[in-house]
Parts: structure tokens; sequence; C-alpha cells
């Protein structure tokens, strides 16, 4: 795996004032087509939307999430699914309609996140057991069973096909189940107990919620360093989830019924792509970008969608700067509209690029 290096400092640390409506707070999605945060409220069976202004609604109420739930949720599309008991029902973000019902005879389902392939990857804390879902056969599969510890938060690892997940107990271990063979691998024995959720940033660094301390860790991509604290005070952080776009790392607070906000500072650019860029040019496969201001070369460039999805990300020896002007020679991107984050040494950048 890349190790890729990016310092980042937090400029605010903001708890949701609403704890008469957040009832035990478990998960936290942003919904980048609607622009808001979904949270998942485990003890009133119910999704909140948290619009920009910090109101709170009902989103999917306890009629449709029935008595257990939700706990994990995830968006893949349009649809926001959710860990329901054994069940992982899904929601269009439309209609508001169920349109995925999927009993996995588990016993407590409680992360979830997705692949690329169209499938579901859920744990299931209590069964220790990790299951595949294929979203379009309505289908599950067990790929792991009778595993050491319980399994909780998961995230899929794109560039090495794999679902990195955290561990309950002592000592807990940050493990890896490969969807290449479905083997179980441990990346790395913690000294932390009872890890519950796991995001990773445009980076590709790690951040794990701990009960044990209360508090929320970074590690490095490839975990081969010491995590640093990136927050401590916590109560109970439950299942996180960081929006890449917007430079924030939701926490909720199961214990104490707050959702905690760690606002990153980055500087955003914007470029006016019909005079900035010229793709694909008739000789190459070359992208042209000049900055609008003064910048140090970057060492890695990371490309993403407007949801905040990993696309690419190329290394020094993929493009050339010179002057501000970046020559990036990149494999084809389709025609659309995206994020470039640039990695400097003592400043980075993101950049809303238009590929025509």
């Amino acid at each position: 795996m890349k190790n890729f290096s990016l310092s980042l400092f937090f400029i605010l640390v903001s708890v949701a004032t609403f704890a008469q409506s957040y009832d035990g707070p478990e998960s936290v999605e942003y919904d980048f087509g609607n622009d808001r945060w979904l949270i998942g409220n485990k003890n009133s069976n119910q999704v909140l939307a948290r619009d920009t202004d910090g109101n709170l609604s009902v989103l999917i109420p306890q009629s449709e999430i029935g008595n257990t739930g939700p706990y994990g949720i995830e968006i893949v599309g349009d649809v926001l699914y959710t860990c329901c008991g054994s069940r992982v029902k899904g929601f269009s973000l439309t209609t508001l309609d169920e349109v995925f019902n999927v009993n996995t005879g588990g016993t407590f389902l409680n992360g979830i996140t997705h692949d690329n392939a169209g499938n579901l990857i859920v744990t299931d804390f209590t069964a220790k057991v990790i299951y595949k879902l294929d979203i379009a056969a309505e289908t599950s599969t067990s790929i792991a069973s009778n595993l050491v510890q319980s399994p909780n938060g998961i995230i899929f690892d794109e560039v090495n096909n794999r679902c990195v997940f955290v561990n309950w107990g002592s000592n807990a271990p940050i493990k890896a189940i490969s969807l290449d063979d479905n083997t179980v691998s441990i990346i790395i024995t913690t000294s932390y107990s009872n890890c519950d959720g796991i995001a990773v940033d445009g980076d590709g660094s790690y951040y794990v919620s701990v009960w044990g301390g209360q508090q929320t860790l970074k590690y490095s991509n490839d975990f081969a360093s010491s995590p640093t604290i990136v927050v401590q005070g916590l109560s109970s952080p439950a299942d996180i989830f960081f929006n890449i776009p917007g430079m924030i790392l939701g926490i909720p607070n199961s214990g104490n019924n707050t959702v905690t906000f760690v606002q990153f500072s980055l500087n955003i650019l914007e470029i006016n792509a019909s005079s900035a860029l010229i793709y694909p040019n008739p000789a190459s496969t070359q992208l042209f970008i000049e900055l609008n201001e003064n910048f140090a070369e970057p060492h890695l460039i990371s490309v993403y969608d407007m949801s905040g999805k990993w696309v690419q990300s190329f290394g020094s020896e993929a493009f050339t700067f010179v002057s501000g002007k970046i020559t990036l020679n990149c494999e084809m991107i389709q025609s659309g509209a995206y994020l470039l984050h640039l990695h400097g040494t003592e400043r980075n950048e993101i950049i809303q690029i238009v590929i025509q």
C-alpha cells in the first residue's frame, strides 16, 4: 500500500446541541446528493437528517426501521442501507420508500460498507461473522465466520480490494478481509480496547473511534506509525464518517446523545475549466492545470468525484510542475466535475475542476 503523508489541523470541534432529538446516535453518514448529515438514532429507531443549519428532522421513522436499529448506515447511489437486527434494509433517498430488505440470518448486524462490484459488506457483532450482500440479487452470503473478536466498524479499501475492520475487546486488533479470497488477516494489534467505527480521509489516513479512552485516533494509511489523537472527551464514540470534500469528521456519541463534528482546515481553489484545462490532448492523455495563486510543488495528487469517492492518485513521477503549471499524465478519466487534492509539504489545496 502506498504511504501518503498529509498534515491537517482541525480548527473546530462542535458538539450538536439537539440532545433532545438525538437518542443513542450510533452512526453517521454524509448525504452528498442532498448536502446533509444522516444519523442512525438507535434508541428511537429512526434515521435523522441534519441540514446545513444544524436543524434535525426524522428522515426514516420507526415504523419503517422496526424495533431494532438502525446501527450502521451506508449510502450507495440513491439508496440508504441500514443494519436492523438480522436484516439490512434499504430506503430510496428520493421517495423514502423501502426498496431493499434482506434477512442475513445473523444476530446483531452492526458495521456496513460497500465495494465497487455491487455488494454490501456487513459485520455481525454477536455472531462474529462477516456477510456479503449482492444488492441486485438481494442475496446474502457469509464470507467469514468464527472470528476471534467481535467485528464492528468496516470500510472498503479499493486500492487493495479488501475491507478494513475494527474489533471489540482489549488490545483490539485492526483486521482486513480480502475480497479476492475472503481471507482474514491482522493489520495491527492495538493497545486500545473496544474499537467501534472506522473512516478514511482523502489522504488515505484511517480514523478509529475508541470507547477505551473515549477518543478518536488517526493512523497512517499503512498503519506503520503510532496513531495520533484527533479528539478526546467523547462519550462512547460509535460509527464515524469522514466527509472528504468538506473535510469534516462526524462522530456520534452514543453515550451522551450528541454528535461531534471535527472541521479540518484546508484551502480550496476553484479553477476555470474552460481556460485552464485541455483534455484530452490530441497527442497524449494529459491534463493541464494552471493554478490561480502561488503554490509549492505537490508530492501527491488525488482525484475524487464530487461525491467524495476516490478515483485515482498520482505520485510525483506522474506529473510535472513548472511555475505553477501542472501537466498530469493520467489514464482516461471520464468527462465531469472532480476534486483534485494537491498534497504539499507545508500546504494542501483542493481544486474543483471540470473535465470536458
